[in-house]
């Protein structure tokens, strides 16, 4: 058994019984890669909550080992996952915190840990925002809805979480990196992520769309159920099993290069072109102040 005892700066926000009973709650999912909370309570004032060993360790112990992972391996991980939070989104349930290191392994399959963690600490606290010192998602996995501080989301969130994880799998670093918490959460609010072929050129074209999907920052343009997720990460399992060759991955290496030295020349044209332009909407305005009575 593993025994997690909340820290001292989350206990201070919280009301105990009613943390305690959002645990509770969310322990009847009942999912075999769902990790189950076997007990909860409080003793020396401490609040903990008991669970399964998982004796092969976090995904985030894995990605430090490996840092890319296997196409069939990030599949199968994800597909698990999804399974796991279909199965809670059809019960009205949504995880809100997924990330590699609530990603357990056992016995060669992944499970999915902390299952209401995050939701009964808002429901403690009675709030959801992350300016409050108590951490409702982790930054480089929030989905868009979570870091515009909406208060309530749906399984949507998780899939865009669990895009994320998967993006890291196979790409081997975070879709969204910076220098301060805000500045990852701001990020995907104003960009996509970069293309996982440019640090992995053999990524199947199939893949990377999965992922591209799962992290659309438009609701209605993400996978709308779990399911709908993983079902499309089984038709892609062929070309994962049989990665590009050599020279199809150098015909995307140069077809990539030749985009990004269009979009540079595309880029310096419009610079060129206010340039060009300035001076003209400059005298436009003078002409219009001269005119003002």
């Amino acid at each position: 058994l593993a025994v997690k005892i909340l820290r001292q700066v989350l206990q201070e926000s919280l009301g105990a019984s009613q943390f305690l009973r959002e645990i509770r709650h969310h322990g009847r999912l009942d999912h075999p890669r769902i990790l189950p909370v076997l007990d909860s309570g409080s003793a020396d004032w401490r609040l903990f909550f008991v669970l399964p060993y998982m004796e092969e360790g976090t995904l985030r112990s894995r990605l430090q080992r490996d840092r890319q992972l296997p196409y069939p391996d990030a599949i199968r991980i994800t597909q698990a996952i999804a399974d796991a939070l279909a199965h809670a989104h059809e019960a009205g349930l949504v995880h809100r915190d997924v990330k590699p290191e609530n990603i357990l392994f056992a016995g060669g399959h992944a499970h999915l840990g902390d299952f209401g963690i995050a939701r009964a600490l808002e429901r403690a606290t009675g709030d959801s925002a992350t300016s409050t010192g108590v951490v409702r998602g982790t930054p480089e996995y929030m989905s868009p809805e979570q870091a515009a501080g909406q208060s309530e989301y749906d399984g949507r969130s998780d899939i865009y979480s669990l895009g994320c994880v998967l993006y890291e799998m196979v790409a081997g670093v975070p879709a969204f990196v910076g220098p301060t918490p805000q500045s990852v959460i701001a990020q995907r609010l104003s960009f996509r992520p970069t293309q996982i072929a440019q640090f992995r050129d053999s990524v199947p074209e199939s893949l990377e769309a999965v992922v591209n999907r799962a992290m659309m920052v438009v609701l209605a343009d993400r996978f709308q159920t779990a399911r709908e997720f993983a079902a499309a990460l089984e038709r892609v399992v062929p070309d994962a099993q049989s990665p590009p060759d050599r020279a199809t991955t150098r015909i995307r290496a140069i077809r990539r290069r030749r985009f990004a030295w269009l979009g540079g020349l595309a880029t310096i044209a419009v610079v060129a072109g206010s340039v060009i332009v300035a001076p003209a909407s400059v005298a436009r305005s003078a002409a219009r102040v001269t005119v003002t009575p």
